[in-house]
């Protein structure tokens, strides 16, 4: 049986607020374990690119995160990329008082290490936190930019070597 990403997207949404309607209480959105992490996530993340980005008005959008975390969504993804920082700065007003108990995500798209550690100290700054849950390295599209991350500048070394360090500090 084949089934097309939009059908598994809207059976998958529909599963998750069903679920949480169920359930009746907030926070009830059930979780699961991420990967090794052992972080919990909810089955549902809100994605704060393009259509949080339709709100325009940046108290909508802040209302929307607020309504996400409300309704038990803990794992929020942004990106720098997503309208060069607005998207973080309004979930970062959000965050300010709701970062705990928030898996906070974001991106970068720049393969070269020194570019996306200042993309990333200004997503702390924006998001208004000393740490991220998970960075994603974004919109690898071939095998040269596999190549460009995995160079001794690229991105994916300074990545591994910050979560190497933190892990040792912890």
């Amino acid at each position: 049986m084949s089934i097309s990403r939009r059908k598994f997207l809207e059976t998958a949404t529909a599963s998750g607020l069903a679920a949480s309607t169920v359930i009746g209480a907030e926070n009830s959105m059930p979780t699961r374990v991420l990967g090794r992490t052992g972080a919990r996530v909810s089955i549902l993340c809100l994605g704060c690119g393009s259509r949080l980005l339709m709100y325009k008005d940046p108290e909508k959008g802040q209302a929307a995160v607020n309504k996400a975390l409300d309704l038990g969504i803990n794992y929020i993804d942004t990106a720098y990329a997503y309208g060069d920082g607005v998207s973080e700065t309004w979930v970062g007003e959000v965050m300010k008082s709701r970062r705990k108990g928030a898996f906070l995500v974001t991106k970068v798209q720049d393969r070269d290490s020194d570019a996306a550690a200042r993309i990333i100290e200004g997503s702390l700054k924006r998001l208004q936190t000393d740490h991220l849950d998970l960075i994603h390295v974004h919109a690898l599209m071939d095998a040269e930019d596999l190549k460009a991350i995995e160079a001794k500048n690229g991105v994916l070394n300074m990545l591994t070597s910050c979560a190497t360090k933190k892990s040792r500090a912890s």
